[in-house]
């Protein structure tokens, strides 16, 4: 795979997909030689005196697991109207029941939230499905609708 008087393995980049040697060739550009995990001892042994662990790869490991977390975790009804919601349901844009307006949401909360949940899926009128908020979960949205009626409450 590499053979030490070819290359000069110059650092080990570690990233999420793995670990990779790096060596820099003429024209600046940096080739990456992926480590299967079964030869990463036997493969970075020979080259111990010449590598060096770099940071940037750690913490971009670390940001990029935190990030794809939080993008996983749930977002509350509140978090999903201030995101979403809030461009049409504030000011009532094409029909839509005003965040607080009773009067506004009060035909609706008679529909039931499972009608309400059904058509922010779907759409419904000038409403585009979900919303926009193509990445929301059918929970989250139902938190959102929740949230706009416990504050259209009298």
């Amino acid at each position: 795979m590499l053979n030490h008087t070819k290359h000069k393995i110059n650092a080990v980049f570690l990233s999420i997909t793995g670990i990779y040697l790096t060596n820099k060739v003429e024209d600046n550009s940096v080739q990456l030689f992926p480590i299967p995990f079964s030869l990463r001892t036997s493969v970075l042994m020979p080259f111990k005196s010449v590598l060096f662990v770099r940071l940037v790869g750690v913490v971009s490991a670390v940001v990029l697991f935190s990030i794809s977390s939080a993008a996983n975790a749930e977002r509350s009804g509140e978090q999903t109207f201030n995101t979403y919601c809030i461009a049409c349901h504030m000011s009532g844009v094409a029909g839509a029941p005003r965040f607080g307006n009773h009067e506004d949401w009060q035909p609706r909360i008679d529909k039931g939230l499972d009608t309400l949940l059904k058509d922010a899926i779907s759409g419904f009128r000038a409403m585009p499905p979900k919303g926009l908020c193509f990445d929301c979960s059918d929970d989250e949205l139902k938190h959102a609708i929740e949230y706009m009626i416990d504050n259209s409450q009298q």
